[in-house]
């Protein structure tokens, strides 16, 4: 994003489970450039090879654009948005690895359900502590990544402080052309 184009154009999300995957293609069949950040090199190589996530969501083809690495740098490369769906357990490690790489600005939400033990920390709350110069929001709701995939109806939430992220969020993470949910039925 910049000045002149205040919609966000490249989008990394960090964590290759089913929710990232899920989110991942959404926003690369949305029309941004999406990378899927994989912890394991072995699996991403295959993903991107097999243009699927057999681990996770065997039978579902993830989008011709979708780019998926392991190289977590090489992922956050000049992104606008990045989004953090690893397990609750790993968030804070993941994020902090991450966090040299972020500019300053850059939208940052948590799609990881949970929270950080033996505190209670939110994953919200990892995100502030960790990435101070950063916008951030929070995806969340009664929502599974096989109810994305199959175009089943699900809610979502999103939740920021700042009513730029607001703004920007719902266009990157919905499909944009409802038709194409009733296509497929």
């Amino acid at each position: 994003m910049s000045l002149t184009n205040p919609e966000p154009q490249q989008v990394a999300v960090l964590g290759g489970g089913s929710f990232g995957t899920a989110l991942a293609n959404i926003m690369a069949s949305n029309g941004y450039h999406t990378t899927l950040w994989f912890r394991d090199e072995k699996r991403a190589a295959d993903c991107q090879q097999s243009r699927e996530n057999a681990h996770y969501l065997p039978g579902y083809k993830l989008h011709d654009k979708l780019v998926i690495s392991s190289d977590l740098a090489g992922s956050l490369q000049n992104v606008d948005v990045v989004v953090v769906a690893i397990p609750s357990q790993a968030f804070r490690e993941v994020v902090r690895q991450a966090a040299p790489h972020i500019r300053p600005g850059t939208i940052v939400i948590s799609a990881t359900k949970g929270i950080e033990a033996p505190n209670f920390t939110l994953m919200s709350d990892i995100l502030a502590e960790e990435l101070p110069d950063t916008r951030i929001g929070v995806l969340s709701g009664p929502n599974f990544a096989k109810e994305i995939v199959q175009n089943q109806h699900t809610g979502s939430v999103i939740a920021s402080d700042d009513e730029g992220v607001l703004a920007v969020i719902p266009k990157v993470f919905f499909l944009e052309d409802l038709s194409r949910l009733h296509k497929s039925r």
